[in-house]
């Protein structure tokens, strides 16, 4: 996985970009929704496996929750799951219900919502991790749009990256097994 997140900004540009280019050069030939999704999975993969590796390099002074992004993470991935699997619509005003109507806008702006938090999150984690102090969202929302345009964004942000994963991973906690703990127990009494 880190291995991953460490290659260089090139290579990771043209894994981005290849699928969106084989959709506009092949359009006649291929089933572009496929390639579609594939660019999406892409995406969604970077983003998950780098807030766990971004999580592991946090400093032990600074505490960032990442519940609302594991929800967030989760709603997102099971929601264009179901809308690619059923090749649903998200336009909300396609029904004639007005309870529809409300229900389609209302997954909508949650799901703007969720976008943002996530970016916000991994700016934050990028963010803490390098300067090792807690920015204001307005000192973030320069990453968020890096994030965002991540095929442009990737230049600027991928030599960060590999700047923390270069440091080594913060252990907050450590677990002693029963054996461990006698012994130590026994070192005490003595």
């Amino acid at each position: 996985m880190i291995k991953i997140l460490k290659l260089d900004r090139t290579l990771i540009f043209l894994i981005l970009i290849c699928p969106w280019c084989v959709k506009f050069f092949f359009k006649d030939t291929i089933d572009l929704e496929i390639i579609d999704k594939i660019g999406k999975v892409i995406w969604f993969t970077w983003i998950g496996f780098l807030s766990i590796e971004l999580k592991k390099r946090l400093p032990k002074n600074i505490e960032i929750s990442g519940t609302l992004f594991t929800i967030n993470f989760l709603f997102l991935f099971i929601y264009l799951t179901i809308l690619s699997l059923f090749d649903i619509s998200i336009d909300p005003f396609v029904d004639n219900g007005l309870l529809s109507m409300f229900w389609r806008f209302s997954l909508v702006i949650y799901f703007l919502f969720a976008v943002v938090q996530i970016l916000d999150y991994l700016s934050k984690l990028l963010t803490c991790s390098e300067e090792e102090k807690i920015f204001p969202f307005r000192k973030r929302i320069g990453d968020m749009i890096m994030i965002i345009f991540f095929p442009i964004g990737i230049w600027w942000l991928q030599p960060r990256i590999k700047k923390i994963l270069d440091k080594p991973e913060v252990i907050t906690e450590r677990y002693i097994s029963v054996r461990e703990r006698e012994k130590l127990d026994e070192n005490v009494k003595d």
